[in-house]
């Protein structure tokens, strides 16, 4: 299998960030009380010492995991390279669109490309089949 853009697996970062903010919000539950008063001490006391809390489970949590682990596969775009039936095949795409008609550094895009294809089919074996398809 291979990665088709490997700096989109920057964004498994997102991974660990998403479980330090689940550690780091707290959840108070509300209780009625006569007075604040007694509890001063111990709130001041609790929010000094708990700083992270430890991970629950959580059906948020895990669908914020799994749609960030998604989404970093999906950048990346891995591929699974077979060899079989098609081994030794090549097949080249060449685009005919009018963009490809621009000009850069004095040819067009177009012959640029038909250079490219050339070199690639130098670059074969003899006797090697090659299917060339003009897409327009």
């Amino acid at each position: 299998m291979r990665i088709l853009t490997p700096q989109a697996l920057w964004f498994a970062l997102s991974i660990p960030i998403i479980l330090i903010l689940h550690m780091i919000l707290r959840r108070r539950k509300r209780h009625v009380v006569p007075s604040l008063m007694p509890w001063e001490d111990l709130l001041r006391t609790y929010r000094k010492s708990v700083r992270f809390r430890t991970i629950t489970y959580n059906t948020n949590l895990f669908l914020q995991l799994a749609a960030a682990a998604a989404l970093t596969l999906a950048l990346a775009g891995p591929v699974i390279v077979r060899q079989g039936a098609g081994e030794g095949r090549t097949i080249v795409i060449l685009d005919g669109t009018a963009s490809m008609r621009a000009r850069e550094g004095g040819t067009s895009r177009f012959e640029l490309a038909k250079e490219a294809v050339r070199d690639v089919i130098r670059g074969l074996p003899p006797g090697a089949p090659v299917t060339l398809i003009l897409g327009g």
